[in-house]
């Protein structure tokens, strides 16, 4: 969406409009509709940031701008919850083809829901940012490492985690996970109170080497 040579009366004259909390939302919409202003990048973020903008306007906008526009969208204090939310959705659906240095920022600041889906990144400094994410919740964690395709890389970087290493359901969802070596299972086998292990082992079908290794700490003989 290109930013066109509009007359600085006109944008300031809507800007301003956008800057009144009060501002009514057939004003908005009016400056919505206006092609001339909604494609100068201030005047449809502004729009996008509006509490009294109607949903269907900033649901159809959220999919028009660019990924860094959604970025900022998605992180200023300025955004009403519900808009946040649906430029969340829109940002999901486009992290494969976001920047490195955008998907770095919503790591780092974006919300849990974010921060989750970051974790099976392609890059791993990515996961790793996101891991820190402070809206990152063990809930999360735990449906990132259920999603298709994790491998030893999210594994290991979970399981050196001085925090998410630690959290029973996470260890229990790395203790299921194929990709996660013997040794680390055994590791958060002991962490885990006995009558929780014995109930992860009955709802869990690990392989025979495994269990062996299992019933041995059940049994307190390891």
């Amino acid at each position: 969406m290109d930013d066109p040579e509009i007359p600085p009366a006109l944008e300031e004259e809507a800007l301003g409009l956008l800057a009144k909390p009060d501002a009514l939302p057939e004003q908005i919409e009016t400056i919505a509709n206006d092609r001339r202003l909604v494609t100068n990048r201030k005047v449809r973020l502004a729009v996008m940031q509006h509490a009294k903008t109607p949903r269907h306007i900033t649901l159809a906008l959220a999919r028009q701008l660019y990924a860094m526009e959604l970025t900022e969208v998605a992180l200023s204090l300025k955004t009403p919850p519900p808009v946040k939310h649906a430029v969340e959705e829109e940002l999901l659906r486009r992290l494969d083809g976001i920047s490195s240095g955008e998907r770095t920022t919503l790591a780092r600041r974006a919300s849990g829901a974010i921060a989750s889906a970051l974790l099976n990144d392609k890059e791993s400094r990515i996961a790793a940012i996101a891991l820190d994410n402070g809206r990152l919740t063990e809930a999360l964690v735990v449906k990132a490492l259920r999603r298709e395709g994790v491998g030893f890389a999210l594994i290991d970087l979970i399981g050196k985690h001085p925090k998410w290493s630690r959290t029973q359901q996470v260890m229990i969802a790395l203790m299921r996970h194929p990709a996660t070596p013997l040794a680390r299972i055994v590791e958060y086998a002991k962490r885990l109170p006995r009558p929780l292990l014995r109930e992860v082992m009955r709802n869990t079908r690990f392989n025979d080497n495994v269990r062996r290794y299992l019933e041995k700490i059940v049994a307190g003989q390891a």
